[in-house]
């Protein structure tokens, strides 16, 4: 719990030094060349990690697809409903696609997915929910919304239409 507390009132500046190493040697990532990437990502995974560790995994996540590793209440939710989740991550792929480039802030895209749900009649989890997995494959990030911003535009597009195609 104080590990915790300590990672999510620390700036993401004074955390960069205790995972740089374990970004580089065990996810490849090279923080000097993607500086503000990650301390965007760590602003963002510090408050839900307890773990120097889990703060490295979660920024390479959120930098990196291939280390998205989902867990098994994900894969839980998917198999309850997959055509749901495989329609809900369309239904946002098309809807994202179709945005400006100015209008991927997180304000936007809340009100654009908080929108979308409405018009389809579901509960805005049914929108939230698949995309939060399809980015992360956890069932617990940041808000959907600053997720999609941190990582990205083309990144979230691509992992959403991936997503649709996994076997559960």
């Amino acid at each position: 719990w104080m590990n915790g507390q300590y990672l999510s009132r620390s700036l993401p500046a004074e955390l960069v030094p205790l995972i740089e190493t374990e970004l580089a040697e065990k996810y490849g990532i090279d923080v000097d060349a993607r500086r503000e990437e990650v301390l965007h990502a760590i602003e963002f995974v510090r408050t839900r990690a307890r773990t120097t560790t889990k703060v490295a995994w979660q920024t390479a996540v959120r930098l990196n697809a291939s280390y998205i590793e989902r867990e098994a209440k994900a894969d839980k939710m998917i198999r309850k409903d997959p055509e749901g989740f495989r329609d809900a991550l369309e239904k946002a792929a098309t809807l994202l696609d179709g945005l400006d480039d100015d209008a991927w802030s997180p304000d936007q895209l809340d009100t654009a997915l908080r929108g979308l749900a409405e018009r389809l009649d579901l509960k805005v989890g049914k929108i939230m929910q698949p995309i939060r997995i399809a980015l992360t494959g956890q069932t617990v990030s940041e808000a959907v919304n600053d997720l999609l911003v941190v990582v990205g535009r083309d990144e979230s597009l691509q992992r959403i239409r991936a997503a649709q195609e996994w076997e559960y």
